[in-house]
């Protein structure tokens, strides 16, 4: 969300949590998901092109876990 906000093309995420996923696509309508394991997400090889230039990767830490709503 802050690098939406800071004016930065947010291409999309991974996300395990079934709840979580429909909340995300809802809101943000990413280009690009994957609702799976974030270990079977690093097992790929057929991302799209655009998902191997990036100039940006940032993982953290489960959002459901900290929130506070």
């Amino acid at each position: 969300m802050g690098y939406k906000l800071a004016g930065f093309h947010h291409l999309g995420g991974v996300e395990i949590d079934n709840k979580m996923t429909k909340i995300y696509q809802t809101n943000h309508s990413p280009e690009y998901f994957y609702h799976e394991d974030i270990r079977d997400f690093n097992r790929r090889n057929d991302l799209p092109k655009e998902l191997y230039e990036l100039d940006i990767l940032d993982g953290s830490p489960p959002c459901s876990a900290f929130s506070m709503s």
